[in-house]
């Protein structure tokens, strides 16, 4: 008579290590399909076109100057955030992984890979339990609303200011729980790291409310205790305000995007509010755009109505748990999930996006975690729901962020969903139209700015860009009227809008707006030497080539880091064909900006031309690096490559 014997349990099954090893190789892999995306939206303005991004001397100079201060150096701040160790995450891995977009969105998965750690270890702290801190892992590791955080590189404040908040909590955690221990010492940690998070994204100046919700709603501190834990938090975020008043010369400062009046914002607060929250329940809900409508009375429904839900939620949620031994553990994990996502209740930009629910997603992984290991503590038969649950959703979440990777492959993909998802903005059409234009679709790029155009009739830089299409079509007087119409809107003009009034309305035979355009050019800030380089252009363009060259090597001369009147010369020595010293001013453009893709076209070409096709293949390799897509640089390589020989 055989006996069957009973296999022993594998030890690994039992380890959380194990399992948190698993769950990071399963999210690396699934991420993995961002590695084949490519740069897009503000990835061109934060790499692409960053002319000083390979200068070590950016690095110093975003620690003094705005987050944007790179688009427009000679007229700060050029925006309104103070992000320095965001610029300087940004040079450093420029110079690891240049204009190779694989490295970069590798750099952003190992980043959430490192987040996903600090979750379990936060989790595992607050509750004492390591299955807990695996659950709240796995979730958080493949909730699809962090897709848009985990891929995109532009997005990079979000998951590098969430592991320096997180890290400040452990070790707050852990300097306040053992009076045993060297707290001093890993307080001291602890501010460190929220200075850090400070100086990545300004919405972790709310990390100060999170200690305190702890201390009162988990640790019971009194008032007083309460004050003295969070004091240091708040005096290093009353710092950073100083610092940044210091660097940008105001606190805040309205958006000049932003068309809704403060009344509206505040009665639209409650709609944003309930929109997070099913963008955190409902996985299938999450994508790069979502559509939010302004309230404009406290009797409508868009307010009422989510204020309902909103305490229906509270109150369910309430009456499940008042009775649970770790009621104020999820109070002060629903306390989590506001208190992150009060910075972005501005609505400053009257638009919804999953990047902001990052860290405030923490703790509702946390709650999760803990209420389902709690239930499957039972019985066999909970333990068996317990297991069918977590795998079907992870199942669904690992299905659906999978498939959202591809939303973010180019601008195109990108902003056609931003369209489906949200139709009625002016801005993602406006985003789909410029697309369009860059791809030399011109049709469906008047097509969009027009739809951009009747959904925000006040926009001028929609009215601009609609009338730079005109141009590109051939209908030159449409052009410089649309043209004229957008400046008449811009607040702030620049020269370089003017300029190009000027050169089409020529174009058109409208010699009076030209002039009044030129004048009006020369007459701003800076705008002199804007005026003289097109009136120089316009001269050889009318056939005094001689003239012009004379003019563009005056400009060249008094200015020698001007890359336009570079380019200007170029193009003129280029076209009466003196490609030496054609190539000689393009090459003096590329080095003052390296990361111009058309300079770098230039030079291959005039390098083909002169018969020196090796550094012609350089050339059109790092314009391909930072535009992939463009069919011109794609056939001239092939040209290149005929020529020289495959290597």
């Amino acid at each position: 008579m055989s006996t069957r014997r009973k296999l022993p349990e594998h030890p690994m099954l039992y380890d959380p290590r194990a399992w948190l090893a698993v769950i990071l190789a399963v999210t690396a892999l699934i991420l993995s399909r961002s590695l084949r995306n490519e740069f897009v939206f503000d990835d061109e303005s934060l790499i692409l076109n960053n002319r000083y991004i390979g200068d070590w001397s950016f690095l110093w100079k975003s620690v003094v100057n705005d987050a944007w201060w790179f688009s427009d150096p000679h007229h700060l701040p050029a925006g309104a955030y103070y992000r320095p160790i965001l610029d300087i995450w940004l040079g450093l891995a420029f110079h690891l992984f240049g204009y190779h977009a694989a490295g970069w969105h590798a750099a952003m998965i190992v980043l959430h890979l490192i987040v996903v750690w600090l979750v379990y270890r936060i989790a595992f702290t607050l509750t004492a339990n390591p299955w807990t801190g695996i659950i709240a892992a796995a979730l958080f590791a493949l909730m699809p609303v962090h897709a848009e955080v985990a891929i995109w590189p532009a997005a990079i404040a979000y998951p590098l200011s969430a592991a320096f908040q997180l890290s400040a909590f452990e070790f707050y955690l852990r300097g306040g729980a053992d009076p045993d221990r060297d707290s001093r010492r890993l307080l001291a940690l602890s501010s460190g790291f929220y200075a850090a998070a400070l100086m990545t994204y300004e919405g972790a100046i709310v990390f100060p409310l999170l200690i305190a919700a702890h201390a009162v709603l988990v640790r019971s501190a009194s008032a007083r205790r309460t004050i003295r834990i969070a004091f240091p938090y708040v005096l290093e975020a009353a710092v950073y305000v100083a610092i940044r008043y210091c660097v940008l010369g105001f606190i805040s400062r309205p958006n000049p995007y932003n068309q809704a009046t403060p009344s509206e914002a505040i009665l639209t607060i409650p709609s944003a509010i309930v929109t997070y929250a099913m963008l955190l329940l409902i996985p299938w809900r999450a994508g790069p755009a979502h559509a939010l409508e302004m309230v404009q009375s406290v009797v409508s429904q868009r307010f009422y109505l989510p204020i309902v839900e909103l305490f229906a939620i509270f109150g369910a949620g309430i009456m499940l748990l008042r009775h649970h031994q770790h009621r104020r553990l999820y109070l002060f994990c629903a306390a989590w999930i506001l208190i992150a996502i009060l910075p972005v209740l501005n609505l400053t930009l009257t638009i919804i996006q999953d990047r902001y629910l990052y860290f405030a997603s923490v703790g509702l992984c946390v709650m999760a975690a803990d209420v389902a290991v709690t239930f499957a503590s039972g019985d066999a038969i909970r333990k068996v729901i317990f297991g069918a649950g977590l795998a079907a959703v992870s199942v669904l979440f690992a299905v659906t962020l999978f498939s959202m990777q591809g939303y973010w492959h180019d601008d195109l993909t990108l902003f056609t969903r931003c369209v489906e998802m949200d139709p009625n903005s002016g801005f993602w059409r406006s985003q789909l139209g410029l697309t369009y234009t860059v791809q030399g679709d011109y049709q469906n790029a008047r097509l969009e700015l027009e739809r951009a155009h009747q959904l925000a009739p006040a926009d001028g830089k929609t009215i601009y860009d609609l009338g730079r299409v005109y141009e590109r079509i051939g209908d030159r007087a449409t052009a410089a009227k649309l043209i004229a119409q957008g400046i008449s809107q811009f607040k702030d003009p620049p020269p370089s809008a003017y300029a190009y009034l000027a050169m089409v309305a020529d174009a058109a035979g409208e010699s009076k707006t030209s002039e009044s355009a030129l004048m009006q050019a020369a007459a701003l800030p800076d705008g002199a030497a804007t005026a003289a380089l097109t009136r120089a252009q316009l001269q050889f363009i009318h056939g005094d080539h001689k003239g012009a060259e004379e003019k563009f090597r005056q400009l060249e001369v008094s200015n020698p880091d001007d890359v336009d009147a570079l380019t200007a010369l170029g193009a003129a020595m280029s076209a009466d064909r003196q490609f030496d010293e054609a190539l000689s001013a393009y090459q003096r453009a590329a080095q003052i900006a390296p990361n111009d893709a058309n300079l770098r076209y230039q030079c291959c070409d005039l390098l083909h031309r002169l018969g020196r096709d090796r550094e012609a293949r350089a050339e059109c390799t790092i314009a391909l690096q930072i535009v992939p897509d463009n069919a011109a640089a794609q056939a001239l390589m092939a040209e290149v490559e005929r020529s020289a020989g495959s290597p």
